[in-house]
């Protein structure tokens, strides 16, 4: 069957819409906050999630590591007291466990990530610093220490604070990329429950 001069021309067109709309019009619609990429729609619902965790109750009995959240203060006083169960149950010949406590490092992290909320700081500059700052916790522990810091300070809910700042519309920085970033590096962070192997005389991390 062959094709009428007019039935090309439409062809052509059609062609020409879908790779404008493809190459021109629809980077500048999510990269205006218009419509939204497929990575910023799997950011959205990862984001939910991790919100949605950060209200889990803690479990009032049965407390396992598992349960710890880095954004609920109370799951350092749970650690500790499952920590203190531990050191009864088990064979403490060989050492005891240890929950650290931190004090300088979530201060210096609290004032370095409300410092971003400045007016002549850059959100790119902004979110880049924050997630710096998160990542020098090296266990959900000084996360939570960093989140009760956050809290007496500013009386801020730092979970919150970073999420709402995530949201709306961003013209030139990638904000909610950045907390996915932030929320999957929290979300694989050992707990922090240590090891004090007094035959070896080793401080071992254990989860």
């Amino acid at each position: 069957m062959k094709i009428t001069e007019s039935q090309q021309n439409t062809i052509f067109k059609i062609g020409l819409y879908t790779g404008a709309y493809f190459l021109i019009l629809k980077p500048l619609l999510e990269k205006f906050g218009i419509q939204k990429s497929a990575a910023e729609k799997e950011a959205d619902a990862k984001a939910k999630e991790s919100e949605d965790r950060k209200n889990s109750p803690q479990p009032v009995q049965g407390w396992q590591l598992k349960d710890f959240n880095p954004y609920q203060v109370q799951s350092i006083n749970n650690l500790n007291g499952y920590c203190g169960v531990l050191n009864k149950t088990e064979n403490v010949k060989k050492g005891y466990y240890i929950v650290p406590l931190f004090t300088s490092l979530p201060n210096r992290l609290a004032e370095t990530i409300k410092a971003q909320d400045g007016l002549f700081v850059s959100p790119n500059t902004a979110w880049n610093t924050i997630e710096s700052a998160i990542k020098e916790c090296t266990s959900k522990l000084a996360v939570c220490y960093l989140v009760k810091v956050f809290k007496n300070k500013y009386n801020l809910d730092l979970k919150s604070y970073l999420d709402d700042a995530a949201k709306g519309i961003h013209f030139f920085d990638n904000s909610k990329q950045i907390l996915a970033s932030i929320n999957s590096y929290v979300d694989n962070l050992p707990t922090g429950l240590y090891f004090r192997d007094v035959l070896r005389n080793q401080l071992i991390l254990k989860k």
